[in-house]
C-alpha cells in the first residue's frame, strides 16, 4: 500500500557567544583612525542580534512494490524569521574617530525554502520491470534473492530539488548560502551468492548555485562530481572488514566571492584540490 508521512516542525536557533560579543578584531590593514575598506572590514559581533526561528512543514509518499524497495516522494516547507547571516557595512564606531567599514552577524528578517525529494530502489528485476525490460516481478521475493540478508543485485537512486529567497535582498541570486540547486545520486549495492563479501559504489552530482551574500556581493562554486565505492567482507555475524575509497572522481574546484564598490570591484577565488581518500575499518560486534 501507500504510506502518507506528514510533519510540522518549529525550531530556534540561538546565536554563537562569538557572535554576540562588543569586542571587535581590527583590520591591520589600515590604521585605527584611517578609513579602511570593505574588502579589509574590521569584524565585531552583534549584542543585539535575535535568534532564528523557523517554522517547517514535510510531507512524503512512500510505497513498497516488493520486500527490500522503496518508491518515495516528499516535498519541505521552512519559514525562517530573523535570519542570521554575516554583512558589511559602513559604520560610526566607538574605537576609531572616522566611520569604518564593519563585518558583523545581523538579522535580515524573512527566508522561505521549498524543496522535492524523489527516491528509488530496489533489487535489479524490479528496476528491469520499471524500464519495460523485464516479466512484471512477483510481490514475494525468490527466496532471500534480492533481500538485504541475501545474495543479488540492488540499485538506487535519488533527485532532490532546491529553492530559496531571502526577502531582504532584491535578488536574482537572493538564495540561502550553500544551498545546492539540485542534486543526483546514482548507486548499487551487490552481494555474490554464497559468499561472504558485499560490494557497492555510488555516484552524486551537485549543481551549485550562485548566491548573494549581500547586495553587492556574490558567492559561486563549481559543480561537484563525487564517486565513492565500497567492499564489506562478514567473517561471522559479529566480525566484518570494510573498506571504504572516497573521491574517486572528484576532479579540482574553484569557489569565487565578488564584491562590487563603488570605485570598483574585488574577485577572490579559493581552489580545492582533488585527491583520493581511503579507510580501512575492523567492525566488531557484541
Amino acid at each position: 500500500g501507500l504510506l502518507y508521512r506528514a510533519s510540522l516542525s518549529h525550531a530556534y536557533k540561538r546565536a554563537r557567544a562569538r557572535d554576540l560579543s562588543s569586542l571587535p578584531s581590527l583590520s591591520t590593514s589600515f590604521d585605527l583612525n584611517t578609513a579602511n575598506s570593505p574588502d579589509a572590514a574590521d569584524s565585531v559581533g552583534n549584542p543585539n542580534l535575535r535568534p532564528e526561528q523557523s517554522l517547517g512543514l514535510d510531507l512524503s509518499f512512500e510505497k513498497t512494490p516488493v520486500p527490500n524497495s522503496l518508491l518515495s516522494a516528499g516535498v519541505f516547507w521552512k519559514q525562517i524569521k530573523d535570519v542570521q547571516r554575516r554583512q558589511t557595512q559602513l559604520e560610526t564606531v566607538s574605537w576609531s574617530t572616522v566611520p569604518r567599514w564593519v563585518n558583523r552577524p545581523r538579522n535580515l528578517g524573512e527566508a522561505d525554502l521549498l524543496g522535492l525529494e524523489l527516491e528509488a530502489r530496489g533489487p535489479a528485476r524490479l528496476w528491469a520491470q520499471w524500464l519495460g525490460l523485464g516479466p512484471e516481478t512477483s510481490a514475494k521475493p525468490e527466496g532471500r534473492a534480492g533481500g538485504r540478508g541475501g545474495s543479488g543485485l540492488e540499485f538506487r537512486a535519488s533527485l532532490s530539488r532546491y529553492w530559496s529567497r531571502l526577502q531582504s535582498l532584491d535578488g536574482p541570486d537572493n538564495r540561502l548560502p550553500g544551498q545546492p540547486a539540485w542534486q543526483l545520486k546514482l548507486g548499487f549495492d551487490a552481494r555474490p551468492a554464497k559468499s561472504k563479501l558485499r560490494y557497492g559504489a555510488s555516484l552524486g552530482y551537485t549543481k551549485a548555485a550562485r548566491y548573494q551574500t549581500e547586495p553587492q556581493a556574490w558567492v559561486e562554486a563549481d559543480d561537484d562530481l563525487s564517486l565513492e565505492a565500497y567492499g564489506l567482507y562478514s567473517f561471522d555475524r559479529n566480525r566484518r572488514l570494510r573498506l571504504t575509497v572516497q573521491d574517486l572522481a572528484r576532479w579540482p574546484s574553484e569557489s569565487s566571492n565578488l564584491r562590487v564598490f563603488d570605485e570598483g570591484s574585488r574577485l577572490e577565488t579559493a581552489r580545492r584540490p582533488g585527491g583520493l581518500r581511503a579507510s580501512l575499518r575492523y567492525e566488531l560486534g557484541f
